[in-house]
């Protein structure tokens, strides 16, 4: 784990994994409802960190949904229909850090917080683990 905070103590509480998934953001900006499609830079069990054209200022609230390839979670919906889709992740954020990208100059860095709870459906019905589970689906390692 890394991430020194100004006062020299550690901040993160995770681990966070070099990994580059497609994600969509939604956020109010400018009084208007805006969307991000952006990929991350890394993720781990407590936030993400991503490129945006937008430069958001900490405190703002974001709803983020991360698509997970089929099969990278482990056996999550093994056995059932949706055993080989992608997964979709949707949780709630903060954003926590937001820095200008230094190659590019309409690009920043975002790093944000989940805060709510996390809802994993596969890609393919949109439908949450426990919606599966209620309509019989095998239990989920979740």
């Amino acid at each position: 784990m890394g991430g020194i905070g100004t006062a020299g103590r550690e901040r993160r509480h995770y681990d966070r994994f070099n990994i580059n998934l497609p994600l969509e953001a939604t956020f109010e900006h400018g009084g208007s409802q805006c969307l991000l499609r952006s990929r991350s830079i890394n993720v781990s069990a407590g936030g993400a960190f991503f490129p945006s054209t937008f430069d958001l200022r900490p405190g703002t609230f974001v709803g983020m949904r991360i698509k997970v390839p089929a099969g990278s979670l482990g056996n999550i919906f093994s056995g059932s229909e949706h055993d080989d889709v992608p997964v979709i992740i949707r949780t709630s954020c903060e954003v926590v850090h937001s820095s200008r990208a230094a190659e590019e100059e309409s690009e920043y860095r975002l790093g944000v917080r989940f805060n709510g709870p996390m809802r994993i459906s596969p890609a393919e019905t949109g439908r949450t683990v426990e919606e599966l589970l209620e309509a019989g689906a095998p239990d989920a390692d979740v």
